[in-house]
């Protein structure tokens, strides 16, 4: 199955992938970004960036408000 074929699609509609999924990505750590940018993520750009390079579960946890589960 290709990881692709049920990725979020970003604005432009192209497909989200992972950093995970890209040979040449570091991912970065959640909490880290969230503290130093804030806000600045809320935008479709912002919410594209923190999917890509801290995950999906990230993005969920911004979106609902920066909750952590730990």
């Amino acid at each position: 199955m290709n990881p692709l074929e049920h990725a979020p699609l970003t604005p432009a509609g192209a497909p989200l992938t992972s950093c995970d999924l890209d040979e040449a990505c570091t991912p970065l750590d959640c909490e880290v970004v969230v503290a130093q940018f804030g806000q600045a993520l809320q935008g479709h750009d912002g919410k594209d960036f923190v999917a890509h390079y801290c995950g999906l579960d990230c993005l969920q946890q911004l979106q609902g408000g920066g909750e952590s589960e730990e």
